[in-house]
């Protein structure tokens, strides 16, 4: 009566193949704390069912891509479509054949390290696959998602530092002319490095004691913004 029980859950797998596993994988075993043989036996008859039904890396990108919006239910936009179809081109021949439950953080980070994505693209990558993975944990084809353990983030190049007063003075001093404005403007405006090459003096309204910061072209759903001349 035991026996059965315990092979039940594990479907046409015979109890000695599933002890075998454990026996041979001693880590898989401590993964689970040094369980009993009962524990142990459900553990892998879990890990066996999912692995049967998780899809390849290739797949999710590709269901991942043509799968609507969370919040409006829609086509994902073409731009962020071409992002994913790019980030699994460079990923495909590394991990492309690889089960989505199999892959940990140490793969996902090898594999972004060999595809040789540009530096300033790796924070809009793992955007990308912690979005990707979420959509496979939603649909049972992973148990977790790898990139929530991995630093990515730590290297944003959006986290910038503020400088010193001493650092802002001895830019100002080695400024001059234009580029002495462009310096002033960066450090007290709040305006972005790309927002700033894009002003015209015809921008600024003395009167009013204010920027007309006009929206980046191309940019349809930007409005710009005003900001107050210090």
């Amino acid at each position: 009566a035991e026996s059965n029980a315990l092979l039940q859950p594990l479907g046409d797998t015979s109890l000695t193949d599933a002890v075998s596993v454990f026996v041979e994988a001693r880590e898989e075993l401590k993964s689970v704390g040094e369980t009993n043989i009962l524990a142990a036996v459900r553990h892998y008859a879990d890990f066996k069912k999912q692995r049967s039904e998780s899809v390849t890396f290739r797949s999710l990108m590709e269901q991942f891509e043509d799968a609507p919006t969370k919040k409006t239910r829609r086509q994902k936009a073409e731009k962020y479509r071409n992002q994913i179809r790019s980030l699994a081109n460079r990923m495909n021949p590394l991990i492309g054949d690889h089960l989505v439950c199999d892959l940990d953080d140490k793969a996902v980070v090898a594999a972004i390290r060999k595809s040789k994505v540009n530096p300033a693209s790796i924070a809009p990558s793992y955007r990308v696959l912690k979005a990707a993975f979420n959509f496979a944990v939603k649909r049972k084809w992973s148990g977790g998602n790898p990139v929530d353990s991995i630093d990515w983030f730590t290297h944003d190049p959006g986290d910038v530092e503020v400088p010193s007063r001493e650092q802002a003075s001895a830019l100002l001093e080695c400024a001059r002319g234009e580029l002495q404005a462009y310096v002033a403007i960066c450090l007290f405006a709040g305006c972005r490095d790309s927002e700033t090459r894009r002003l015209d003096w015809r921008d600024f309204d003395w009167e009013k004691e204010e920027i007309d910061l006009k929206a980046a072209p191309g940019k349809k759903a930007a409005s710009g913004r005003f900001i107050r001349l210090e």
